[in-house]
């Protein structure tokens, strides 16, 4: 009996070993590899971008490894850790707001997606779904190029443009934020600039006294 015991629990250890083995896994991109993975492969490729700490991302990464299977043979699966991979994470920074963020590349474009965590609406996406994203909401667009991709000139242009959109967003955040104390501080801004405007003009008038009109030369007739 104990030998039939034994001989059944490396049988199930085999099982379970295998069983691990043929799980589904996405493959993992990074810096190097996703230039010519992704967009030299010549077919589409569904990309989610995640953060190892997110909570959602930890939710979403078995749907997405089951994905790999649903979509075998019609389309690509991957992910991508940005914590790792700064420079996807620099190069993506615009279209990757939130996390997890899925974006599915296929001729030169890439489509996000904006649905749920449902694997047939991920699937439905890939399959065609991905048409129906919208240009005006920037869900669709030419692939952005690396840095080492672009010249002298447009690396100068892409820095200036980030700062202005930091920039931007911090104030939009305090007029969002502090509206009603921004307003009164404005306000009281202008308040006391007349106030003390109007004193200056006071106390100059009294330590420096207009100079007298000049007469006025009589006409020669």
């Amino acid at each position: 009996m104990m030998r039939i015991g034994a001989v059944t629990a490396v049988i199930a250890s085999l099982l379970f070993l295998c069983a691990g083995a043929a799980a589904p896994s996405a493959l993992e991109l990074s810096d190097a590899t996703f230039e010519r993975t992704v967009l030299a492969s010549g077919k589409p490729f569904f990309v989610m971008f995640y953060m190892p700490w997110c909570g959602h991302c930890k939710e979403m990464l078995p749907v997405w490894h089951k994905l790999t299977t649903e979509l075998a043979g019609e389309a690509g699966v991957a992910q991508v850790n940005l914590e790792k991979q700064t420079g996807l994470q620099w190069r993506f920074r615009r279209q990757v707001r939130g996390f997890p963020t899925m974006l599915l590349f296929r001729d030169g474009k890439f489509y996000t997606y904006s649905g749920t965590r449902d694997i047939d609406l991920l699937r439905k996406f890939v399959r065609g779904d991905w048409s129906t994203a919208s240009v005006e909401d920037g869900a669709q667009a030419p692939v952005p190029p690396s840095w080492e991709e672009m010249d002298l000139s447009s690396k100068v242009l892409e820095v200036a443009g980030d700062f202005y959109r930091r920039l931007g967003d911090d104030y939009a955040g305090i007029w969002t934020n502090h509206r009603d104390l921004l307003l009164a501080a404005v306000s009281t801004a202008f308040s006391l600039g007349g106030i003390f405007g109007f004193a200056a003009k006071i106390l100059i008038d009294w330590a420096i006294p207009p100079l007298p009109p000049k007469p006025r030369k009589a006409k020669q007739t």
